[in-house]
Protein backbone atom coordinates (compact mmCIF):
# COMPACT_ATOMS: atom_id res chain seq x y z
CA UNK A 1 0.00 0.00 0.00
CA UNK A 2 1.53 3.07 -1.23
CA UNK A 3 1.12 6.23 1.61
CA UNK A 4 0.05 9.58 -0.44
CA UNK A 5 2.70 12.37 0.75
CA UNK A 6 0.41 15.52 2.33
CA UNK A 7 0.26 18.60 0.05
CA UNK A 8 2.84 21.20 1.68
CA UNK A 9 2.57 25.06 0.13
CA UNK A 10 5.99 26.91 0.04
CA UNK A 11 6.66 30.75 -0.57
CA UNK A 12 9.10 31.17 -3.60
CA UNK A 13 11.15 34.35 -4.28
CA UNK A 14 11.59 34.85 -8.02
CA UNK A 15 14.03 37.34 -9.31
CA UNK A 16 14.58 38.06 -12.67
CA UNK A 17 17.62 39.57 -14.18
CA UNK A 18 18.34 41.81 -17.30
CA UNK A 19 21.56 44.01 -18.31
CA UNK A 20 21.53 46.61 -21.24
CA UNK A 21 24.31 48.58 -22.56
CA UNK A 22 23.70 52.54 -22.79
CA UNK A 23 25.05 55.51 -23.30
CA UNK A 24 25.21 58.41 -20.76
CA UNK A 25 26.48 61.62 -20.75
CA UNK A 26 28.06 63.48 -17.93
CA UNK A 27 30.52 64.83 -15.58
CA UNK A 28 31.58 62.02 -13.56
CA UNK A 29 31.15 57.75 -12.89
CA UNK A 30 28.56 59.25 -9.88
CA UNK A 31 26.39 61.55 -12.61
CA UNK A 32 26.78 58.75 -14.45
CA UNK A 33 24.94 56.99 -12.46
CA UNK A 34 22.68 59.40 -11.18
CA UNK A 35 21.59 60.07 -14.80
CA UNK A 36 21.06 56.40 -16.03
CA UNK A 37 18.80 56.02 -12.65
CA UNK A 38 16.65 59.00 -13.71
CA UNK A 39 16.09 57.90 -17.65
CA UNK A 40 15.18 54.25 -16.38
CA UNK A 41 12.88 55.48 -13.96
CA UNK A 42 11.37 58.39 -16.60
CA UNK A 43 11.56 54.96 -19.02
CA UNK A 44 13.62 56.96 -21.85
CA UNK A 45 14.90 53.28 -22.22
CA UNK A 46 13.11 49.76 -21.65
CA UNK A 47 14.53 46.63 -20.43
CA UNK A 48 13.20 43.93 -23.49
CA UNK A 49 12.90 40.27 -23.33
CA UNK A 50 16.53 39.72 -25.35
CA UNK A 51 18.45 41.94 -22.51
CA UNK A 52 16.95 38.76 -20.20
CA UNK A 53 19.98 37.65 -18.41
CA UNK A 54 18.76 35.07 -15.91
CA UNK A 55 16.71 33.83 -13.17
CA UNK A 56 16.59 32.56 -9.31
CA UNK A 57 14.42 30.92 -6.90
CA UNK A 58 14.57 31.13 -3.55
CA UNK A 59 12.43 28.84 -1.56
CA UNK A 60 12.11 31.00 1.41
CA UNK A 61 10.43 27.91 3.34
CA UNK A 62 6.98 26.06 4.07
CA UNK A 63 4.39 28.42 5.16
CA UNK A 64 3.43 28.93 8.40
CA UNK A 65 7.10 27.49 9.38
CA UNK A 66 10.58 29.41 9.71
CA UNK A 67 13.30 27.35 9.21
CA UNK A 68 15.75 26.67 6.41
CA UNK A 69 15.83 28.04 2.54
CA UNK A 70 17.15 26.68 -0.99
CA UNK A 71 18.20 28.33 -3.80
CA UNK A 72 18.17 27.24 -7.53
CA UNK A 73 19.37 29.51 -10.48
CA UNK A 74 19.17 29.58 -13.92
CA UNK A 75 21.00 31.90 -16.46
CA UNK A 76 20.56 32.45 -19.94
CA UNK A 77 23.26 30.66 -21.98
Amino acid sequence: MLREEAVKQYTVLVTETSQKRIKVNALSEKDARTRADDAWRNAEFLLEPEDFQGVEFHVLGEIGDSEGTADVAVSKE
